[in-house]
């Protein structure tokens, strides 16, 4: 991968984003396994292709920055577990992972660092998997894990919010995640090696589509507007929908709100070289009219 500056950030902060001092252990890590395979195996097979500004790392690097706050941790004759790197072997690959905190009562921690809208909007899927995959990992190596959290620290919390609704009153939260039966980990942990191990061999053409959810996938809505306002009055589902909607009433408009694919338009390095991708951008023509003959 070529990492770009053009931007010009700071010398020593772009040396830090080169210096990653991340080495892959087995065959998979945990982050990875809850991931697309498509993204997986095209990063991989595009590496070199790959093009990404210092700038897409920024966010990754402060998120690092919670591996020195628990460097700096007083860990001496204390009982719980940091940063520690496990394997496990599931359908013949070695799944890594490190947990950031195990507790003394087995309580998982995964600490982001992340927006307050990220936690008002709810659980997102790939904390849950990513949560279980590591309760898995320690169930494994011979550890007890008895809850999931994760320890949310809220990079763009507001002192002048904190109070108003469901805002949090400091910038730290703390969110239960489930914790899945033992075969329910198990069961996910195969099912996730078996799609990994078929994408390895697969041409890039036929790996393994993306789902709505490993694309950030919004849909395509119906915005009812009032003639002139910007904020829709209603957003719908079609457009049969909104029609129905402002049956009968005037000044109003609908407003189509094209449908997104956010990770591949923004945030996916394989996306020059996924045909779902080129797929799904390419825009839709329709037919042109043509005479039936009687």
């Amino acid at each position: 991968m070529k990492i770009t500056n053009n931007y010009d950030l700071p010398a020593p902060l772009v040396s830090a984003i080169l210096n990653d001092t991340y080495e892959k252990l087995g065959d998979i890590s945990v982050t990875r396994l809850i991931g697309a395979p498509r993204k997986h195996q095209l990063e991989l097979r595009h590496d070199a292709e790959v093009v990404q500004d210092a700038t897409d790392f920024l966010w990754s690097l402060l998120g690092q920055s919670i591996h020195e706050i628990f460097k700096r941790s007083d860990r001496d004759g204390k009982d719980y577990l940091t940063e520690q790197r496990l394997t496990a072997a599931c359908g013949g690959w070695v799944i890594s992972g490190q947990p950031d905190l195990v507790t003394a009562d087995g309580v998982v921690q995964d600490w982001k660092v992340t927006s307050v809208y990220s936690f008002l909007l709810g659980d997102k899927p790939e904390w849950e998997t990513q949560l279980n995959c590591y309760a898995w990992l320690l169930q494994e190596n011979g550890y007890k894990v008895s809850a999931l959290q994760i320890v949310g620290i809220l990079r763009d919390w507001m002192q002048s919010k904190a109070g108003e609704g469901n805002y949090p009153p400091v910038p730290f939260l703390l969110k239960d995640i489930p914790l899945w039966s033992k075969a329910a980990r198990q069961r996910y942990v195969e099912e996730r090696v078996a799609i990994h191990q078929f994408a390895v061999d697969a041409p890039d053409d036929e790996l393994p589509e993306c789902t709505d959810e490993e694309r950030w996938a919004r849909p395509t809505t119906w915005a009812v507007k009032k003639k002139g306002n910007k904020k829709a009055a209603r957003v719908l589902a079609s457009e049969a929908e909104a029609m129905t909607w402002i049956a009968g009433a005037s000044g109003f408009e609908i407003e189509e709100r094209p449908g997104r694919n956010i990770r591949c338009e923004e945030y996916c390095a394989a996306a020059p070289f996924c045909n779902q991708w080129k797929a799904l951008s390419e825009p839709t023509v329709a037919p042109e009219d043509t005479d039936v003959p009687f």
